[in-house]
């Protein structure tokens, strides 16, 4: 079995080279080959210098710092792994902490589902935070009977779980699934890529599952809370790592059902009138 691990980074060197140093250190079954493909969208910390100092096998693709992690993902891919032959794709994020048996416990999920339930599957791995208190990322299933893109995170307990969304923190992917829906999809920049992944995967017949146990740490990406209503609207409408209007409406219909608009609109609204209200309030205290 022959698995490409792919991922993004950007400017943070140090978290590059520990997640490549936790890859290398993985014990993988005795059939199981791993090669590493890493695109460097334009770091200008050395990033690309010290991979290869320290990982000379490593395949490090340039991109130009515009990518972000859903473009990333996708260069790499079409400038180099859909032309290789593999079994599955690994793909991960550089700010993981891997257990040692990390791809192995990925690669039982994947046996055990493709045994039960066919080929096209994507599993994902759970995560806990740094400190081991609690679930950071792995998966989550649809929480809402009306609002179809409203999800909740699952907890690990113990044994293999069916879910409807991976996080593509560390997530094993057949190439079966690659072969029959292709990869990442092209209207994201950022976020929200992963999930429609795990959405479209199910919609062509296949499954997404999540390991039993944790496969290693993550802490989850903090949250701006000093930046006024005003700046988050922005942020929302126009920012970089947002899905634009027109693009999420997309991701909506496709999947939240027929009442997509209610809920493609609702933080739109939301915001807005957080906006009038900072305004509001702000010039009442002048």
């Amino acid at each position: 079995m022959h698995i490409i691990a792919l991922a993004t980074c950007h400017n943070r060197k140090q978290c590059t080279l520990n997640a490549l140093m936790n890859l290398y250190n993985q014990k993988l079954p005795i059939d199981v080959t791993l090669s590493i493909v890493i695109v460097d969208d334009g770091s200008s910390d050395g990033t690309s210098n010290a991979i290869f100092a320290n990982f000379p096998d490593v395949k490090i693709i340039q991109g130009d710092g515009n990518l972000f992690w859903s473009g990333g993902m996708r260069f790499g891919w079409d400038q180099w792994v859909k032309n290789q032959e593999i079994d599955a794709l690994l793909v991960f994020n550089d700010d993981i902490y891997l257990n040692n048996n990390a791809i192995s416990e990925l690669i039982y999920v994947l046996n055990y589902a493709q045994s039960q339930f066919g080929p096209l599957v994507v599993i994902s791995g759970a995560f806990t935070d740094k400190t081991g208190e609690y679930c950071t990322y792995g998966g989550s299933k649809r929480s809402s009977r009306w609002n179809k893109m409203k999800f909740s995170l699952v907890n690990p307990n113990g044994a293999p779980q069916k879910i409807d969304v991976p996080n593509m923190n560390c997530t094993l992917i057949s190439s079966e699934t690659l072969s029959k829906i292709g990869f990442l999809a092209d209207y994201f920049s950022h976020a929200g890529a992963d999930y429609e992944y795990g959405l479209r995967t199910c919609e062509a017949g296949g499954e997404v599952w999540m390991t039993g146990g944790y496969i290693g740490k993550c802490d989850r990406n903090k949250v701006d809370l000093s930046i006024g209503s005003r700046q988050r609207l922005y942020e929302f409408l126009y920012g970089t790592k947002s899905m634009s209007p027109k693009n999420r409406a997309k991701y909506f219909s496709q999947y939240g059902g027929v009442f997509w608009p209610v809920f493609w609109i609702f933080p739109y609204v939301r915001l807005a009138l957080l906006t009038v209200f900072d305004i509001v309030f702000n010039n009442f205290k002048k």
